[in-house]
């Protein structure tokens, strides 16, 4: 299972405004739904939050408990689907109130999968918010095959949800999904305008599951590139 996606919480036990990605292999199950929830916070003050979430058009949904960690850092979060026979873990972290905007240099590394195989990569892009497109170059290991410096590109637009980029990442050892060779549908989450996750959205026709996380470059020294 991977899942991405972002919600907000009213401080009085409400969960709005969510929207969520995940695909769940071995059913398999793909979603791209808006949720709502409600949660309840332990009163002992170990910080535990209970949760459960409906999706608008899917169910079941899953329960999610979150460990709050405090000092804006982010909450743990493990995901029960017991209808489902799932269940992950990761992290919830605080999105920021102010725009945020997908442009300048990233670092993206991603995970790609289906069964007991495996595709790990790292890349480096620019992204352009004018022209919605970024570029770069990632080097990959395909099940223990080496594959380096190849192209790597993609689009994005605003989707509905805050901080939810719709597009896709396009690479020569990408898989084939219907008619549109070595590229793969993707949604992005921006924690910020310097951090986020993104999440393939047709898992179901690549038969692939992509995860992956993106940070901002900075240069180390002030005549680096």
């Amino acid at each position: 299972m991977a899942s991405a996606g972002l919600f907000t919480a009213d401080g009085g036990g409400n969960l709005t405004n969510g929207y969520d990605d995940e695909f769940v292999e071995g059913t398999p199950t793909e979603i791209s739904d808006s949720f709502t929830g409600t949660y309840i916070l332990d009163a002992s003050g170990m910080g535990r939050v209970d949760s459960q979430i409906s999706f608008n058009k899917h169910e079941p949904a899953p329960q999610l408990i979150f460990y709050l960690t405090g000092n804006g850092n982010p909450s743990v979060v493990l995901s029960l689907d017991t209808t489902l026979g799932t269940m992950g873990m990761g992290l919830a972290n605080p999105q920021s109130a102010s725009a945020v905007a997908f442009n300048g240099k990233y670092g993206l590394t991603f995970t790609q999968g289906i069964g007991a195989l495996e595709s790990d990569s790292i890349a480096q892009i620019s992204a352009d918010s004018a022209s919605g497109s970024f570029s770069g170059v990632v080097d990959s290991n395909l099940d223990f095959n080496g594959q380096l410096d190849t192209p790597l590109s993609g689009s994005f637009t605003p989707g509905t949800a805050t901080g939810r980029y719709t597009g896709s990442l396009t690479d020569v050892f990408f898989p084939t999904p219907g008619a549109n060779p070595s590229s793969l549908t993707m949604a992005f989450y921006l924690i910020d305008s310097a951090h986020g996750y993104f999440i393939e959205t047709d898992s179901s026709i690549s038969a692939e599951l992509t995860f992956g996380y993106f940070g901002a470059r900075t240069p180390v020294c002030a005549t680096c590139p």
